[in-house]
C-alpha cells in the first residue's frame, strides 16, 4: 500500500468504524484488522513480495547509513550539514 494510496482513502473517510469494516469485507487479504477495531497489520499468510535481488540487496546495505542520537524535532536540513562534514 503507497503513501498515496492512504491519503486518497483518508480523503474518502475519517470514521474509523468505516474504515475498520470496509477492510475487514475486503476481499484481498491483504491487510487484518484485530479484534477491537484498533489496529492494522499486513496478513503473515500474504507477505510482500520480494522486488530485490541479491544483488540489488547488496547494493542496498552498502548505502545505508544508520544515525544514532538524532535531537528530537532534528530538521533534514540541519541533518545533512552535519553528516557532510564526513562524507
Amino acid at each position: 500500500m503507497t503513501y498515496d494510496l492512504l491519503l486518497s482513502a483518508q480523503a474518502l473517510s475519517s470514521d474509523p468504524e468505516y474504515i475498520v469494516r470496509a477492510l475487514r469485507k475486503s476481499s484481498g487479504n491483504i491487510l487484518e484488522v484485530n479484534v477491537e477495531g484498533t489496529a492494522v497489520r499486513r496478513s503473515p499468510e500474504n507477505p510482500p513480495p520480494d522486488i530485490f535481488s541479491p544483488e540489488q540487496r547488496q547494493k542496498m546495505k552498502e548505502k545505508t547509513v544508520y544515525v544514532v542520537g538524532v535531537a528530537k524535532g532534528c530538521e533534514i536540513g540541519g541533518l545533512e550539514r552535519k553528516l557532510s562534514q564526513h562524507g
